[in-house]
């Protein structure tokens, strides 16, 4: 059986990362306690959190199912320093069993210097995956080139830029039950973080949205997908909208701009231009405003990481694209 645990290395930083953990499955216990171990390149114990049974929290707050996670973040680490990461379950009775593993990854801190990198500095940029073709080998491609030592091209850190569920695909049929629709957008992020796990338990993860996180188009309605229509009866799309929200909120953990500089060498912007979108607006002002401040403070050379691409013509009013929203494109 395959693994139904999840193990994110989210973002790091000189000193710093985040570790997700749990299950989006609905049919796992919430164990007594796990451990979360961080050893360096020599194996040597570097920290250890625990997780107690009580301290899960509900990654989508209106289901109830034994769907469970926690962000554990860890500091005091060194720059530029390759980690492990190892969660195991501790049991009551270390007599008979003391504790198993239950999932294991590696990353690596960001260095003070890109000259500090033996190999330079790499980072991975992904997009769209839909699970149900893929058999895990995206997963499994992307651990072997981390794990590859030798390899020029192994990623430090990697950016996601958008549409990592589909939960708008397929032709069955789409139940109008409210919990139904909750269980299915939950068993479809369950189904797409198994079969990714290889590349989200190595090396940091910053996620952005797209409009797949929710549906086509979205915040739009319009379209003839049977899924589409459904979204047109309030409880349907209340529920969809409200769930596919803390998806993107509470498990892929984006928000609507983050800025990262290593030293004073190479900086980073992320913006999600999907998920706080208006009538109006891309995003709101103020976050708007953030990214502006970032280009025009900038004293190094600045990577703008985006959802949607920024040199493009002006779609339509049925599928807008950042263009389409004048009046902040035209200030950018």
């Amino acid at each position: 059986m395959k693994n139904r645990w999840s193990l994110v290395v989210h973002e790091v930083t000189e000193q710093t990362v985040n570790i997700w953990l749990g299950t989006l499955f609905h049919d796992c216990r919430k164990p007594i306690k796990v451990n979360v171990k961080i050893t360096d390149t020599n194996s040597q114990l570097v920290a250890t959190q625990s997780v107690l049974k009580a301290e899960w929290e509900r990654p989508f707050s209106d289901i109830k199912s034994q769907r469970f996670c926690k962000l554990v973040t860890f500091d005091g680490l060194l720059p530029g320093q390759d980690y492990e990461v190892v969660v195991s379950e501790v049991f009551a009775d270390p007599s008979m069993q003391p504790e198993i593993m239950l999932s294991a990854g590696t990353f690596t801190t960001l260095p003070n210097s890109i000259a500090d990198m033996d190999n330079g500095f790499t980072v991975g940029l992904g997009s769209c995956f839909y699970e149900e073709f893929d058999g895990g080998h995206v997963g499994l491609a992307y651990e072997t080139l981390v794990k590859f030592d030798e390899s020029t091209y192994r990623p430090h850190i990697k950016f996601l830029t958008g549409d990592q569920v589909y939960l708008d695909i397929g032709w069955d049929s789409l139940s109008l039950v409210p919990k139904e629709i909750r269980d299915r957008i939950a068993n479809d992020y369950a189904l797409h973080w198994q079969a990714l796990r290889g590349a989200f338990r190595n090396g940091a993860t910053w996620f952005l949205s797209d409009d797949h996180e929710f549906w086509n188009n979205y915040p739009l309605v319009k379209g003839l997908s049977p899924f589409i229509q459904a979204l047109k009866i309030p409880s349907v799309k209340d529920a969809w909208r409200k769930t596919a929200k803390d998806g993107v909120k509470n498990v892929q953990r984006s928000q609507p701009v983050r800025v990262f500089t290593i030293a004073n060498e190479l900086s980073f912007c992320l913006a999600d231009l999907r998920a706080y979108r208006t009538t109006r607006n891309i995003m709101p002002e103020t976050n708007f405003k953030d990214i502006l401040n970032w280009v025009k403070g900038l004293t190094c050379p600045g990577v703008l990481v985006l959802s949607q691409p920024l040199m493009v013509k002006q779609s339509g009013n049925d599928d807008r694209n950042f263009v389409y929203y004048e009046k902040q494109y035209k200030n950018s």
